[in-house]
């Protein structure tokens, strides 16, 4: 009995191997391997002879996937969060520009890759993603092909009352009588956006709205553009 406990053990050599390999299945899962910085999306239209702008900063993630999803996925994993930025104009509603468009799952993540595009095409990925880090001097106005998925709130306390405008470099860029000025994009320091879209939708936070059924009575557009607002669904 006694023998058999004994001979049970885990001897010191063996833990020691144990550490290292844990540490080594550690490194080469990529925890090591992230890449994180902030952008801003600032919005500036006119109406009636005015300006407006509004602005929000998300942070994005990169990861290195592990080697196993790695074999039949993206060597880098992405992720952001934050909310959408968006402009209050008197008399018109609340134009806001989504995180992601409606029928796509990634804009965000993606949007500082290709806006700062001066990056030496031999350049190494994982090298891209540690200047944009470091680099906080980088700021761009987006050409219209980068434009994001804009939509109009005609009544704030309706979430009902959402309207699409689709604006990219094949259409006008002007809608209502709202000209679209420019859609800039900056690396900061600034702290991630919170609760501002919330403050201004508060049916966000309305279980009669986001619970069903309420929430199934809604349209499916509705629905979509509503879960691009924030990087954290706000379903009750």
């Amino acid at each position: 009995m006694s023998d058999h406990t004994a001979g049970s053990r885990t001897n010191p050599v063996r833990r020691v191997w144990l550490a290292l390999m844990f540490c080594l299945v550690i490194t080469l899962t990529g925890c090591l391997d992230h890449y994180s910085w902030r952008q801003k999306m600032t919005i500036t239209v006119e109406a009636d002879g005015k300006t407006y702008s509004g602005s929000s900063v998300t942070q994005v993630n990169f990861r290195r996937n592990d080697p196993i999803s790695s074999v039949n996925g993206p060597e880098w994993v992405a992720s952001f969060r934050g909310e959408a930025p968006f402009v209050e104009i008197p008399g018109r509603g609340v134009l806001f520009a989504l995180l992601n468009p409606p029928d796509k799952y990634t804009y965000t993540e993606d949007l500082a890759l290709k806006a700062f595009s001066g990056f030496p095409r031999s350049e190494h990925f994982e090298d891209r993603l540690k200047r944009l880090r470091s680099d906080l001097s980088k700021s761009v106005t987006l050409p219209a092909s980068l434009y994001p998925y804009f939509v109009l709130f005609t009544d704030v306390s309706n979430p009902r009352s959402i309207r699409d405008l689709d604006v990219n470099e094949a259409s006008i860029s002007s809608f209502d009588d709202i000209r679209l000025m420019n859609v800039t994009l900056e690396i900061t320091k600034e702290p991630v956006t919170e609760d501002q879209v919330s403050s201004v939708l508060t049916w966000l936070n309305d279980p009669s709205v986001m619970e069903n059924p309420g929430w199934s009575e809604l349209p499916v557009s509705a629905r979509k553009v509503i879960g691009r607002l924030l990087s954290h669904y706000p379903r009750l």
